[in-house]
């Protein structure tokens, strides 16, 4: 599937009236980095997200965790859904979560000390916890240190998700994880539907942990929209080039370039 343009795409896509925007932080809002800590938003994507939230409502909604997410989006009009969906915060703060993170705890703290017992940093490996999950990424990791070292994270993760049937494990891009099954993004997608009747989901998204809003949006619908995902295959039935393909999308949606 070639890139579509995003104006264009704008037009098919209709009056942001009719829409619920959610889409994802890294490699859709923010171009993927080695460091995620060092992850910024896209050039333009804070006004063009300032400009859209009148007309549609938006909601971020990214693996992340929540402290981290409001840490970076708190002072703009969206919705958050952090931790794959797992936990939403509405604009006036008020934070909901839709799986609990306490009956998780001690397997994903579990988890989180083997694997820092298992990796060093010094050879690029980074081991996040997060509310809902444990995330190693190895996107610094050169190929040799993967071929050797992937197995046995892939070993151990599988290990305590067999002992605890409430985790799974996921792999994106350059990361692996294990996270609490119930967070879902095509789950969090349908509960903030719910808020907002004749309106129509357009999810966008990079990664494989995508598929799954993108699934429920089609199935309610509405759109799907990946972002540079030639890596995999997916469900999707548009793509944009890159996160700067993505605030283009999202200013276009915001004048209505319909009008035009």
């Amino acid at each position: 599937m070639n890139a579509d343009q995003p104006e264009a795409l704008a037009r098919r896509l209709g009056p942001p009236e009719r829409l619920v925007v959610i889409v994802d932080h890294d490699g859709t809002l923010s171009p993927i980095v080695r460091d995620p800590s060092a992850a910024a938003l896209e050039v333009g994507a804070e006004d063009a997200l300032e400009r859209l939230a009148p007309r549609a409502p938006v909601v971020v909604l990214s693996g992340r965790g929540l402290d981290d997410l409001r840490a970076r989006l708190g002072h703009l009009p969206v919705l958050i859904g952090a931790n794959h969906g797992g936990t939403l915060v509405d604009r006036c703060g008020e934070v909901r979560w839709l799986v609990d993170p306490v009956p998780v705890a001690t397997a994903l703290d579990t988890l989180e000390h083997r694997l820092r017992a298992l990796l060093t940093t010094d050879d690029g490996w980074l081991v996040e916890r997060k509310d809902l999950s444990v995330t190693v990424h190895h996107r610094r990791v050169g190929a040799d240190g993967r071929a050797r070292t992937l197995p046995a994270v892939r070993a151990v993760l599988g290990e305590v998700a067999s002992a605890h049937p409430g985790l799974e494990v996921l792999e994106g891009r350059a990361v692996l994880e294990l996270r609490a099954a119930d967070a879902n993004k095509g789950r969090a997608l349908r509960e903030v539907l719910r808020a907002h009747p004749g309106r129509v989901p357009l999810a966008i998204g990079d990664d494989v942990t995508d598929e799954d809003m993108f699934r429920t949006a089609l199935g309610l619908g509405g759109h799907a929209v990946l972002v540079d995902g030639s890596s995999h295959e997916s469900v999707a039935t548009a793509r944009l080039a890159d996160p700067a393909a993505v605030v283009a999308l999202l200013v276009a949606l915001a004048d209505d370039v319909r009008r035009g």
